[in-house]
């Protein structure tokens, strides 16, 4: 399920090392920060619904913190 969202990473990450001073550069970029959002916003969703229950309490402490920013 999580493997998308890395692809997502992955393809923001080569497509920010793209041309984008060309047309085509710009649209692969554009369409893997669009990617990445969706994979962003579904992978958060995912979190907030599942909790931190089921993770060690380290990562409970992390989240917890994270989220008061």
């Amino acid at each position: 399920m999580w493997c998308w969202r890395i692809h997502a990473l992955t393809e923001a990450a080569d497509a920010r090392q793209a041309d984008r001073t060309t047309m085509d550069g710009a649209a692969v970029y554009q369409r893997a920060v669009t990617a990445l959002e969706i994979a962003w916003k579904a992978a958060d969703e995912h979190a907030r619904r599942t909790g931190v229950e089921h993770l060690p309490p380290t990562e409970q402490k992390a989240v917890t913190q994270a989220r008061r920013g």
